[in-house]
């Protein structure tokens, strides 16, 4: 069955739309060869039971859900009118994002908005760069189309953006004992499903701004307790290049950002004070 989708297109689509399942078809090879054999296998089974355009609308049909499902695993949630073209689009430009060397760039744009999907879309539009002149996906048709982005995709993002532990050692920092302390207080605390524990099962860098982290995780921070949202921001502050010497001090002045409820901020703060005398009894 070599080549017979390609082949089955190739014959019954226009030399356009051939172009356009072509390039879908070879990103789902790409991620999951598996997929195209199923591909395959539905041609092979139907072409002569089937008049051809009604497989090949089922083949195109089948072609757009799978792309739909790859994009949806990235953690973007797409608008269910999505067309094929704006997929293969967004698909391409998440690409380019991994390979392109404007690291700094793409940091401080997360590290100044707070909505994910927000700072992707400005990622994409104003490091990629979109085509306004309508022969591709616009920045209006990113806003259109994409309902959401998880918070996951834009760690990565960040995380792929920002220099490997390796390279501290290249600027003279040791990079051991902020490992070190961050285990001590992890150990402490004692609570796997606090969000800071969870950022760094994920394998997250360490040194990254208090902020970064936060535009990840606030939202699952600021769902739980006082007491919880201590260990979170203490740990997350301890992680950071901008809040580990003094956490408490630090957080008294940084949480009025993400909360604005001032005796919840106090009983944190107060926390947070308590945390340090504890780090620094098992230290």
């Amino acid at each position: 069955m070599e080549n017979i989708t390609e082949n089955f297109l190739s014959e019954n689509c226009s030399p356009e739309v051939h172009e356009i399942l072509l390039e879908a078809l070879n990103i789902i090879t790409n991620v999951d060869e598996e997929i195209t054999s199923e591909i395959d296998e539905l041609i092979f089974g139907k072409i002569n039971n089937v008049p051809h355009f009604e497989l090949l609308t089922e083949v195109r049909t089948k072609i757009e859900l799978v792309l739909f499902n790859i994009i949806t695993r990235f953690g973007i949630t797409l608008s269910s009118d999505v067309d094929i073209r704006f997929m293969i689009n967004l698909f391409n430009n998440l690409l380019q994002i991994e390979e392109t060397d404007q690291s700094e760039f793409i940091r401080t744009i997360i590290d100044s908005e707070e909505d994910n999907r927000e700072a992707f879309i400005r990622i994409v539009s104003e490091v990629i760069g979109l085509d306004n002149s309508g022969l591709s996906p616009s920045e209006d048709d990113y806003y259109a189309k994409i309902y959401g982005v998880a918070r996951g995709l834009i760690f990565k993002i960040y995380n792929n953006s920002t220099p490997s532990l390796e390279s501290f050692g290249d600027k003279g920092e040791d990079i051991a004992p902020i490992v070190n302390r961050v285990r001590i207080i992890a150990a402490m605390f004692e609570d796997n499903n606090l969000a800071a524990i969870k950022l760094i099962k994920a394998d997250c860098k360490l040194g990254m701004t208090f902020s970064a982290y936060m535009n990840i995780v606030k939202e699952e921070v600021f769902s739980t307790s006082d007491e919880d949202i201590a260990k979170n921001v203490y740990l997350i502050a301890a992680m950071s290049s901008d809040g580990a010497q003094d956490i408490p001090t630090f957080l008294l002045k940084e949480l009025a950002t993400y909360n604005s409820d001032l005796e919840s901020n106090t009983a944190i703060v107060n926390k947070a004070r308590e945390y340090s005398s504890m780090e620094a009894s098992h230290g």
